[in-house]
């Protein structure tokens, strides 16, 4: 009985040794987990790189360089070379705005004058104002455009630009 038991041990002890992973030197074994820099896909990769090539790459950090918006991070765009936040379209006040564009209605918008408006002065926009009860007698005026979203707020018919 004892010999049996010996068999047994001696069985087990082999199967276990051949169940152990043999391998070479530093490599992982297939399907096992990538080193350090190396990767299968992106998820294989720290937060903030994507895996390309096998190799894990870290993308660009706000005001890193950048080629295309691939090349930032999430949330993040390339504009002239540089990683950067997208602008903002809601607004308050122009302020809010980048660049040329003003704040009208919430939305930050191109100045809706453009310069091809020989009517009105600089600063100012078409506004069809169509009188109460009266819409035969709309007529074009030119009103500021910081002016502007106040006179359609208290004259719902009216509109931008030109009367027909």
């Amino acid at each position: 009985m004892r010999l049996r038991y010996a068999s047994l041990f001696w069985c087990v002890l082999a199967l276990g040794a051949l169940a152990l992973p043999v391998g070479c030197g530093d490599s992982p074994l297939p399907g096992g987990p990538p080193e350090d820099g190396e990767c299968l896909d992106t998820n294989d990769c720290a937060a903030g790189s994507v895996c390309e090539a096998g190799e894990c790459i870290a993308l660009a950090e706000e005001g890193d360089a950048c080629v295309e918006d691939n090349d930032c991070q999430a949330g993040l765009i390339c504009t002239d070379g540089t990683c950067s936040h997208p602008p903002s379209t809601s607004c308050v006040s122009d302020e809010d705005c980048a660049g040329d564009l003003v704040c009208w209605q919430g939305e930050c918008l191109t100045d809706p004058d453009d310069g091809d408006d020989d009517h009105c002065a600089p600063g100012e926009v078409f506004i069809c104002h169509v009188p109460p009860g009266n819409p035969p007698e709309a007529e074009t005026k030119c009103v500021g455009y910081k002016a502007a979203k106040a006179h359609l707020t208290q004259h719902p018919d009216d509109r931008l630009g030109e009367c027909p």
